[in-house]
């Protein structure tokens, strides 16, 4: 079955994607305007991007970017040795990430499953665990000696 290339369904589409587009943008703000600008608009999808309120938008935004840096985080430990050993160059690449591939997975293996895929498997080989120490035993219980009483 075919799906209607007109419509309400087909104006509610281009809507998503405009919005997932701007969303991943460095600035949401600027690429929503940029968005609400272009021309070739539809009347319904410029009515439902004018909808939009950009401080909820701006905050929306924000929201995505850290969920999905945490799941990338929480579901690799190659990533967060990577993060740990040069944050900058991690968010750099995490950036680059985030504005080419729309957001898709609800749990952190997904997600860095595509982070993987988007890098070319380029993750840096973890750190070496620190070695634990082992719990020291307890130490026995020493008898104290009894003091002897002075003589009177």
């Amino acid at each position: 079955m075919s799906r209607p290339t007109a419509g309400p369904g087909a104006a509610h589409r281009e809507y998503e994607l405009r919005i997932a587009r701007a969303l991943r943008a460095p600035d949401a703000i600027a690429a929503l305007r940029v968005e609400r600008a272009d021309p070739s608009l539809s009347p319904v999808v410029a009515d439902m991007l004018a909808a939009v309120d950009e401080r909820g938008f701006q905050l929306g935004a924000l929201l995505v970017a850290k969920l999905r840096f945490e799941r990338i985080l929480r579901g690799s430990r190659a990533a967060e040795a990577w993060f740990d050993a040069a944050p900058a160059e991690f968010s750099h690449r995490f950036a680059a990430y985030h504005a080419a591939v729309p957001p898709t997975a609800v749990f952190p293996d997904a997600e860095v499953d595509t982070f993987e895929t988007f890098l070319g498997g380029a993750f840096r080989p973890p750190r070496p665990p620190r070695p634990l120490r082992p719990p020291r035993p307890p130490r026995p219980p020493t008898a104290r000696k009894k003091r002897s009483e002075p003589a009177s």
